[in-house]
């Protein structure tokens, strides 16, 4: 079975049985609707990076300013120009 399909039927399967507490708020919940967005485009790798644009045909290139495949990770964990990482932690600080 194809590895996805398995994950797919898992999960359906997970959500329907009785002792999930679905009302449990993740961490971040609280945050303000901006910053709790982009706190889930970080966790889920879903961002605004060259990656993604470029997967969404924004863009002709995943490359970062600096050269290397811009991933959200690599935004924030790697990038030696933080010019991208400055104006994300603009939003979230205000």
């Amino acid at each position: 079975m194809d590895s996805r399909k398995l994950y797919y039927l898992n999960i359906t399967a997970h959500i329907g049985c009785s002792h999930c507490q679905t009302t449990i708020r993740q961490p971040g919940f609280d945050l303000p609707r901006q910053q709790w967005s982009l706190l889930n485009r970080f966790r889920t790798e879903q961002g605004h990076c060259g990656v993604c644009r470029r997967k969404w045909q924004l863009t002709d290139t995943d490359l970062c300013p600096c050269g290397e495949t811009q991933t959200m990770s690599h935004i924030v964990e790697s990038c030696p120009d933080k010019t991208e990482w400055r104006l994300i932690s603009a939003t979230l600080s205000g």
